[in-house]
């Protein structure tokens, strides 16, 4: 039977496999009418059939799902009698066993790409009512029945991320620095939990499986020398950028699980077998992400990283490697260093009590700040950042707008200025978060998450009873309460009617997390587009599809970062196994991740080369009046970069 379907395909489902019997039997098997599907006008609700013994039998019912979501089918089949003969033999009802019903789901889906858009707000309320209005708008181009809303509520502003521990990015995490993902934030949220005296016995326990667990699957990327690559021994040799992200990691997590001191050692040990004469790093094994490279002084912004790494780690400031690295770091002016590479220096100096340097940064980062609406934030863009409600944040202005965070959340004495300066950024930060939680990628995500329960930790006070009603015009009413026993707690309330305009009203005393999330598909259309994607699609026979994909990168950098191709199966078809074995030897391809509905391809970096991947899928299950797949291709690390198509053909 289907497994999968797009909604308003019709699947020839083979619902009822009847295995041997010992004496033939005369069966009656029915499939009743439901509101959940539409049966083809030529199929009967009822078969009869002769069974002969030691026979096998399928029979089929083609049906079209009407609902998205789960479409539930039911299949009741039973020995009955007749006064006919199957062949030369009479039939018999069996004394036990002859009526048996058989419940099968499918997941139906829309047709279409899902597109998910998040609206985070802070509401503060001091005693006295404060509202806001949420207005839920659909595009043209959304697939009908795909539309839902949803609004979610927490008395703490890292309860989003702590409720989504395990799904902080909806996207894949198949190699050595995504996995961090899974295993950094958990450190940040149990140590938050642990200074606000909120973790309790359950959350620690689940906390502390996650990190053995993620720990396990990092110490796969780990190699010979101590040094971690994406993909392990499968790459040429270690990257100094991820070994010192996971050595860092590793040391912040002593305290909560065991991890092999001799394992850190290595790494540290090999981290500074990088160090040139200069104090500079050499930038070993392929950088994924490209946000740090700046031009001719790309050593430089990879030194101030291992540099917070080894102070993170444990080494003072006056450590020999450390003193090397300031001067590699201090060699280059302030007026000529990137934002990013400015940011990452203000959390350095910080790190290293370079009182001086710091100030003289923050300074200077504060002069091109961008301050908006009791916002403030960094972008690289010479535009401003889109002002639309549901605006979808860029990764790098995160990441650098956390590292600014960082800087002044460490600060022993923050002054009033300080205080007024993280309330602007940790606005915005919420405001950049998914309906996970997470942010747009694996570092902005683990940086502000670090940056955000720093300041909830020491801002951290405890509120009192608060309301939050949810109400439309047109007589809509959902109240959550929130209170000190469960302001950890998410609390969700999907929306009755989307489009819709709907008002959050917040009483009592504390501070609100609130978050709007709006979904909806949509078919592939038209843009600015940074790839260039075609199917070509062949039939090799009447059950095998050959999918050739080609690609290149035609946006403004030189390549991409790590790029992810996602090729959906059309409904019916699963990725052919010998296929997949022959595209993970490809030499751009570094993994693929097979899932019954689709595949994941994990490209080093794209250029404005053509490149072709092949893929074959099997047609498991016979379908009519199929509708499109959808083949996507994004940057990893800036996925805002991104190509959607779609591809259809029946063999």
């Amino acid at each position: 039977m289907c497994h999968n379907s797009i909604h308003n395909f019709s699947c020839t489902n083979l619902l009822w496999k009847f295995i041997k019997c010992l004496k033939k039997v005369q069966i009656s098997a029915s499939l009743p009418s439901s509101d959940q599907f539409e049966m083809k006008n030529s199929e009967t609700t009822t078969k009869t059939f002769c069974l002969p013994a030691g026979v096998k039998k399928t029979i089929s019912w083609e049906v079209t799902p009407t609902v998205i979501g789960q479409m539930n089918a039911t299949v009741i089949a039973e020995a009955i009698k007749s006064g006919e003969q199957c062949g030369e033999q009479k039939t018999s009802i069996p004394k036990r066993g002859s009526r048996d019903v058989v419940i099968h789901s499918v997941r139906v889906v829309p047709e279409g790409t899902l597109e998910e858009q998040t609206h985070n707000s802070l509401l503060i309320s001091n005693g006295n009512p404060v509202s806001e209005t949420v207005k839920f708008e659909l595009p043209s181009s959304y697939v009908p029945g795909s539309e839902k809303a949803v609004i979610s509520i927490c008395g703490d502003i890292m309860g989003p991320s702590m409720n989504n521990i395990a799904d902080l990015l909806a996207m894949s995490y198949g190699c050595g620095e995504q996995n961090m993902v899974l295993f950094a934030p958990n450190i940040y949220i149990l140590k938050y939990l642990t200074m606000s005296n909120q973790l309790n016995p359950t959350v620690l326990s689940k906390g502390k499986d996650m990190l053995e667990k993620g720990h396990a699957r990092q110490l796969k990327y780990m190699r010979p020398d101590g040094s971690f690559s994406a993909f392990g021994l499968s790459d040429l040799e270690g990257s100094t950028w991820l070994t010192a992200f996971v050595t860092k990691t590793l040391s912040q997590a002593r305290n909560l699980t065991f991890i092999d001191e001799d394992n850190v050692k290595r790494s540290m040990d090999w981290l500074k077998t990088q160090q040139k004469p200069d104090g500079c790093f050499k930038a070993t094994g392929r950088l994924l992400n490209n946000g740090m490279k700046g031009g001719v002084n790309d050593e430089i912004t990879l030194t101030v990283y291992i540099s917070i790494s080894l102070l993170e780690n444990g080494l003072e400031f006056n450590d020999p490697v450390v003193m090397k690295a300031q001067e590699c770091i201090a060699a280059e002016s302030l007026d000529s260093a990137s934002l990013y590479k400015m940011a990452l220096k203000s959390y350095a100096f910080t790190l290293a009590g370079d009182m001086e340097k710091r100030a003289a940064t923050l300074e200077k980062l504060e002069e091109k700040a961008q301050k908006t609406g009791g916002l403030m934030y960094w972008t690289q863009e010479t535009k401003p950042q889109s002002e639309s409600y549901w605006s979808k944040p860029n990764s790098v202005n995160v990441e650098m707008t956390s590292y600014v965070l960082l800087a002044l959340a460490s600060s022993k004495n923050p002054t009033k200025k300080d205080l007024g300066n993280m309330g602007a950024i940790v606005r915005w930060l919420s405001k950049q978060q998914n309906a996970k939680g997470g942010f747009s990628s694996t570092q902005d995500t683990v940086v502000a998450l670090q940056a955000l329960s720093l300041y909830a930790s020491k801002t951290y006070s405890k509120a009192g009873e608060m309301t939050v009603d949810v109400t439309t015009k047109k007589g809509f009413h959902h109240r959550f309460h929130v209170d000190s026993g469960n302001r950890l707690l998410l609390q969700k309330k999907q929306l009755p009617e989307v489009p819709g305009e709907y008002t959050v009203t917040v009483s009592g005393n504390g501070t609100i997390m609130m978050q709007a999330v709006q979904s909806h598909n949509v078919n592939p259309k038209a843009g600015e587009d940074a790839f260039e994607v075609s199917a070509e699609l062949s039939c090799v026979n009447s059950d095998l599809l050959q999918i050739s994909v080609g690609f290149r990168y035609i946006g403004k950098r030189p390549s991409t970062n790590m790029v992810i191709m996602e090729i959906n199966m059309l409904s019916g078809f699963l990725p052919q196994t010998e296929s997949i074995d022959k595209l993970e030897k490809h030499p751009m391809v570094k993994r693929v991740e097979k899932r019954e509905d689709a595949v994941s391809i994990y490209i080093e970096k794209v250029t404005s080369e053509p490149q072709t991947l092949q893929l074959q899928a099997e047609q498991n299950v016979p379908v009519t009046g199929r509708k499109p797949a959808i083949i996507s291709i994004y940057d990893y690390y800036m996925p805002e970069e991104r190509k959607t198509i779609s591809y259809l053909k029946d063999c």
